[in-house]
This record gives C-alpha cells, sequence and structure tokens, in this order.
C-alpha cells in the first residue's frame, strides 16, 4: 500500500471481507477436504496458502484502521525532566519525524470534505448513537461490560470515544509509521528569533518549559516574561533552578505579590550619569510651557545623581524623592567629601567649619531658609578656592531662593 506513488488510506477497509473469506476457507478445508473434493494434504496446502492470503489482507485493513483512528488521537508522550537532555552544542526541542511531500498529500486529503465521515467521526449519527448506549450500560451493572467495550479508545473500535483535545491531531497521525527521533537545534542558531505559534492548549508553554529547563541546567541565564501568569510555568522554573543548584540566582518580579518579589529600580543600573535624569524626566509632561519645567527637573536630578553616584550612594527613587525636596544634605556631605579628599593642604577644616557655623555670620536673604552647617560648608569652600564641576552645580541650585525653585520641579515630586 505505501509503496505506490498514491495512498488511499480514508477508503472503507474493503480487505476485511476478503479476510474473512480467505479465513472460512482454511477453516473449511482443514475440517471438510471433502467438502471441496479433494485429498486432506491439498487441503492442507490450500489452508495455509488461505492462512498465508488473510494475514496479508489482515495487515493492510489494520494498517488503514490504525491510521484513521490517530488521525482523531493524538499520541502519548511524556518525559520527566531529568530526562531533558542538556548539552551546550544543542537545544533538544522533542520528538519528531522528517516531513515529506507524501505527509502534505496525506495532510491535504484529509481535509477533503468527502473524508468528513473519517475526521468528524463524532458528529455522525452511529458514533452519536454508540454513546447513549455507552451512557445507558453504565448506569445498570448487568451490562456494564458492553459499556466497557464501546468506550474502549483502540483502533478496532469503530465507535471509540474521541478525546476532546486541542490541535490538528492529524499533523501527527500523517507520519504514524514513521521513526521518530529527537530534534534538535544548534545553539548557536538561537541568535535568531524564535517565534511560536498555537492556540490555547497545544503545547507551547511545555515547550517553553523544555527550553527553560536546559537553559538553566547549562549555567545561562534565562528571563520569562509571562502575562498570563502560568503558576505550572513558574514552579517549573523554580524547581529546576533548585535541582541545578541556583535557587539563590532565582528572582521573580510580580506587582500583585510584593512579599515575595524582587525589587526592580528602574534608575539603579545605567551606562551614562545622565541616564537617570533622562528616564525621570521622560515621565513628566512636555507639551507647551510644561518642556521648561521638565528641562529643569532634568537638570534638578542630573545634579543630584552625579553627586550622589560621586559618594557612592544607590540611586533610586526615594533618593531623589529624599534629596530632592532638600538638598541641603547632600551638599554638606558632598563638600565635606571634597574638603576631605584634600585634607592635605586644608588640615583644619573641620574647626573652620565649626567656627563659620558658631558664629554671628548671617547668609544672604534668599539662603536665609538654608541649613546653616550646609550655607558654612560652601563659604569655606568658596575661601579655600576649590573647584568641583559636581559642587559648582550644586552650589548653583542650592543659592537659587527654595521656594522659587519648589516651584521650577513641583511637577517632579508627585512622580517620586
Amino acid at each position: 500500500m505505501s509503496k505506490h506513488p498514491i495512498e488511499q488510506l480514508l477508503r472503507p477497509p474493503v480487505e476485511l471481507a476478503a479476510s474473512f473469506a480467505y479465513l472460512f476457507a482454511a477453516i473449511l478445508a482443514m475440517s471438510s477436504p471433502g467438502v471441496l473434493l479433494t485429498v486432506p494434504s491439498v487441503a492442507y496446502v490450500l489452508a495455509l496458502f488461505c492462512l498465508v492470503r488473510f494475514a496479508q489482507r489482515t495487515q493492510i485493513a489494520v494498517r488503514l484502521l490504525k491510521y484513521q483512528h490517530y488521525l482523531l488521537v493524538l499520541p502519548k508522550y511524556e518525559i520527566s525532566s531529568a530526562q531533558i537532555p542538556v548539552s551546550k552544542t544543542n537545544l533538544f526541542l522533542g520528538i519528531g519525524f522528517e516531513w515529506e511531500a507524501i505527509h502534505t498529500q496525506r495532510h491535504h486529503d484529509c481535509k477533503q470534505p468527502n473524508r468528513r465521515h473519517i475526521i468528524k467521526r463524532y458528529k455522525t449519527s452511529l458514533y452519536l448513537r454508540a454513546r447513549a448506549i455507552e451512557a445507558f450500560c453504565k448506569r445498570h451493572t448487568a451490562v456494564y461490560f458492553l459499556a466497557w467495550i464501546i468506550g474502549r479508545e483502540a483502533w478496532w473500535n469503530p465507535v471509540s470515544p474521541i478525546p476532546r483535545v486541542e490541535g490538528d491531531t492529524t499533523i501527527h497521525a500523517v507520519g504514524l509509521w514513521e521513526q521518530e527521533e529527537n530534534i534538535e537545534q544548534p545553539q548557536s542558531e538561537r541568535v535568531a528569533h524564535t517565534f511560536v505559534v498555537g492556540t490555547t492548549r497545544v503545547g507551547k508553554t511545555r515547550l517553553c518549559e523544555t527550553l527553560v529547563t536546559q537553559d538553566i541546567h547549562n549555567g545561562d541565564v534565562v528571563i520569562v516574561f509571562d502575562p498570563k501568569g502560568d503558576a505550572e510555568l513558574l514552579i517549573r522554573m523554580w524547581s529546576e533552578a533548585v535541582r541545578a543548584g541556583r535557587e539563590h540566582q532565582f528572582y521573580m518580579f510580580h506587582l500583585g505579590y510584593p512579599d515575595i518579589s524582587c525589587r526592580y529600580n528602574p534608575v539603579g543600573s545605567f551606562g551614562r550619569i545622565t541616564e537617570p535624569a533622562s528616564r525621570i524626566a521622560s515621565q513628566l509632561p512636555g507639551e507647551g510651557n510644561s518642556a521648561a519645567f521638565r528641562e529643569f527637573a532634568w537638570r534638578y536630578v542630573n545634579v543630584i545623581s552625579r553627586a550622589g553616584t560621586e559618594l557612592g550612594k544607590r540611586l533610586s527613587y526615594e533618593f531623589y524623592l529624599k534629596y530632592g525636596a532638600d538638598i541641603d544634605p547632600l551638599l554638606s556631605e558632598y563638600l565635606s567629601n571634597i574638603f576631605t579628599r584634600n585634607q592635605a593642604k586644608h588640615p583644619h577644616w573641620r574647626k573652620h567649619l565649626r567656627d563659620i557655623v558658631e558664629s554671628e555670620r548671617k547668609p544672604d536673604k534668599s539662603m536665609s531658609g538654608r541649613d546653616r552647617t550646609a550655607w558654612a560648608a560652601v563659604e569655606l569652600y568658596k575661601h579655600y578656592g576649590l573647584f568641583d564641576d559636581v559642587a559648582h552645580a550644586l552650589i548653583k541650585t542650592f543659592e537659587y531662593e527654595k521656594s522659587f525653585y519648589d516651584k521650577l520641579v513641583a511637577s517632579l515630586f508627585p512622580l517620586l
């Protein structure tokens, strides 16, 4: 059957009639040679011939029935995470067969309207009547065995119940006689994108679990974005991290569960010092007159970022909120850091600073509301004739009237 270029796998198994005829003839030849008007030795040879033909025709019929049965049933395939092969060179995707033109032809045949009675068997009157009989037999103990026979999922049962599964079962069935083997992809090809498409419950998440499992055990960095929040996928990733001894590297980010979620700092990592200010200012309105206020906010945040980075502080929204509302402590700390770096030239800067703080000198009217220690540090900085671009920017900001600058950056604080 499979040796011919044109296959007829969706026809009725007409070979069964010939099989039964050959079987009946073999039985008749062995039991009653006289009926065939021949001697026993000839009858036995004839019976052997009929049995051989019976086996051949039955084999063809069984292949047809089995093929038509698997058009409606997905083959079962299970593999534990410990059995998934892990390799630095190849990525395991699953098992399958090489798709050729003959499989395309078989799949095309399954979609023809005249084959609807096979593919849509669960809509035929015979199938519906069999399900009704099965339900009736299950309610009565005396005929319960009939329910078991009618409800058996097997190729020899023409009315076997069809499992409701998602996806196209015919894709697997057209390769029923192919030898399935591991499907692998070279790890070097993963630099390109992979797009997996499928409807609900066809195995996309299971494929993701397979890929994630291998990457975790390979020691790679794995980042999974799951908009659906699949708990099974999360459990699989955690269990594989534990099995690989990498549970200390496992982080979950979920706004709905802050008690177990890791924290995300959107301004903590950057390549250039101007990036945190740009990220924050970009979230402020920039249309019309708001553009100028956003520019002031950017400069303000950038000054704080540069000072905090120089002091070795970790940048965060809380950091900006703390020093954005009151820049005086940051200025005092930064200038103290400069004085410390110039300790050789000005060894008594602490005493000089304390003298200015305790003196009766008064700051300018614009800085009357500022912290006196910060003001004294600025005066000492100018007296020493030091220069630092970050300190210069901080001092310029400090010397603005506080209420005036607060109005300029007022839109920043609700965001922080």
